[in-house]
């Protein structure tokens, strides 16, 4: 049985508790220009049947050029870390890596 979950996740500058129905999808993305070129990013939270996909983007461009980096991880919504402490952020998902990627468009254009 589907059952909505909720966890402690790192956002920006402080813990967030997302609360996810069965099915439910949440992005979250933020970035802009900065002294080098850019860079965004992009969170998708997906309940998908009895897990949490995790599916990370960030695309960013300084003097190296332009690279994109793509991580996804998937949680079975109950295995949580050990913090050693009873806080009330203490329901911080176990990750296992699913997936990563990068692209460099200067090298593939260089031919590597």
């Amino acid at each position: 049985m589907l059952k909505t979950v909720r966890f402690w996740v790192w956002h920006l500058e402080g813990w967030v508790k997302l609360t996810l129905k069965p099915d439910q999808e949440l992005s979250l993305s933020w970035g802009g220009p900065d002294e080098e070129g850019y860079s965004y990013t992009s969170e998708k939270y997906i309940h998908e049947g009895e897990q949490v996909l995790y599916e990370c983007v960030i695309e960013a461009q300084d003097c190296d050029g332009r690279l994109t980096n793509f991580y996804s991880s998937e949680w079975d919504g109950e295995s949580v870390r050990d913090e050693g402490e009873d806080t009330d952020v203490n329901r911080i998902p176990k990750w296992v890596k699913a997936s990563s990627r990068q692209r460099d468009y200067v090298a593939e254009a260089m031919g590597y």
